[in-house]
C-alpha cells in the first residue's frame, strides 16, 4: 500500500494541477503535520514511553517495510552510528570516508572509536 504524508500528497496534487508546490517552513524542514499529531498522541501516553513491546513492534514493522530480516530502534542517531561502527567491527587501522559537509556527530563517533576519517 502506498503511504505518503499530507504535505507530500498536497505537493503531488498541486504538481498534477500545474500549480506551484508547497515548501516546508524554514522552522522545520522535516517535521510535517502528521508528525506533530503523532508527537501529540505520544505525549498523552507516557505509560508507553518505556514499553519494550512498543519498540519491538516498531522495529519488526520497520523490518517488514524495509524488506530486511532485522531492524533495531535506537534512542538517537548518535547511538545508532556507534552501534554501526561496532557491528562493522571497524578498528583504528581502518579508514572511513565521510562527506566534508556533515554534522559534527559523525566524525566525533569515529574519533571516539579511534578510527581516522577522510573528508571527501
Amino acid at each position: 500500500m502506498f503511504q505518503t504524508s499530507y504535505r507530500s500528497l498536497k505537493t503531488i496534487i498541486k504538481h498534477v494541477l500545474g500549480l506551484h508546490p508547497s515548501f516546508p517552513s524554514l522552522g522545520s524542514n522535516t517535521m510535517e503535520k502528521d508528525d506533530l499529531r503523532l508527537c501529540q498522541q505520544w505525549l498523552k501516553e507516557p505509560d508507553k514511553w518505556f514499553d519494550e513491546k512498543v519498540v519491538e513492534n516498531y522495529a519488526s514493522r520497520f523490518a517488514i517495510w524495509n524488506h530486511s530480516n532485522y531492524a533495531y530502534a535506537f534512542m538517537g542517531a548518535r547511538v545508532a552510528l556507534s552501534a554501526s561502527i561496532y557491528a562493522l567491527d571497524l578498528k583504528p587501522h581502518h579508514e572511513v570516508i565521510i562527506p566534508g559537509y556533515t554534522c559534527i556527530v559523525v566524525p566525533n563517533a569515529f574519533k571516539f572509536a579511534g578510527i581516522p576519517v577522510v573528508y571527501s
